[in-house]
């Protein structure tokens, strides 16, 4: 199943997607512009963050300013049908690509004619699990769908910063400690504390989550049984996506609030 599918998104309707979490964020955010740009979509791909600067086979323009004004009046010369990213500025040695400001979101998928736009929100250093510090993630108000990315290769690696992004303020929230292994319970306390996964997301904003790097049954079996955990203790997640999304048909299964 492609994530367009799974995600049962109203194309016809503008999308603001918001990526949160690790493990397969950026790979998302290309995968669903890719299937979106087949249905000639207009798709804004960016952060309000940073991200690693972007290859050049995963978008069709690339657009750098600090300036709103000319980023929407670019925007609006740009094809339907293409992928495009945007970013304030080039750093790091030309490795990262600094974000926009939150508030220009709206504004950009308005006034510069996107049918979608998708954000990355938070950074999480190439690592499969994460926890937000204070000032993450950074969500914009028009955001119209979560989705928490977490990566399965995770399971029974050491909470430390080899693993883990921010393994300290990770420890506290799921009450292990250093050094001590993640399993299956350890994810579901994430992805359920006020500081976790969903921290400062607001509540009447759709949520999924994304159980990714599932590449054997034993992996789908686990991952479905903490899919039902997370759908049974959660108020607020809809739906619980579990597969690879480096596969051309990314998701296995899904889990879903029934009620």
């Amino acid at each position: 199943m492609n994530l367009l599918n799974a995600l049962e998104l109203d194309t016809n309707s503008k999308n603001i997607i918001c990526l949160i979490g690790a493990g397969g964020k950026t790979t998302t955010m290309y995968s669903i512009s890719k299937e979106l740009i087949k249905q000639d979509k207009k798709v804004l791909l960016t952060t309000t963050t940073a991200i690693y600067y972007p290859m050049s086979k995963n978008y069709d323009n690339l657009i750098i300013s600090n300036d709103l004004g000319q980023l929407i009046l670019e925007s609006k010369r740009l094809a339907l049908g293409s992928i495009t990213i945007i970013g304030k500025t080039i750093f790091y040695n030309n490795e990262k690509l600094k974000g926009i400001d939150r508030n220009w979101v709206k504004p950009l998928c308005t006034e510069g004619n996107y049918d979608s736009v998708i954000i990355e929100c938070d950074g999480a250093k190439r690592k499969s699990i994460k926890a937000p510090t204070w000032y993450e993630p950074v969500i914009p108000k028009c955001a119209t769908l979560m989705i928490g990315c977490i990566g399965l290769d995770i399971i029974d690696k050491m909470i430390d910063e080899k693993w883990v992004h921010r393994a300290n303020i990770f420890s506290g929230i799921v009450n292990q400690k250093l050094g001590e292994r993640i399993n299956y319970d350890t994810i579901l306390k994430l992805i359920l504390s006020k500081d976790g996964l969903f921290k400062e997301c607001n509540k009447h904003i759709p949520k999924v989550v994304l159980l990714n790097k599932v590449f054997n049954e034993e992996q789908l079996l686990q991952a479905q049984k903490l899919a039902e955990n997370i759908i049974n203790e959660s108020n607020d997640i809809s739906k619980v996506l579990i597969g690879n999304v480096k596969e051309e048909n990314p998701i296995l299964t899904m889990v879903e609030d029934k009620s």
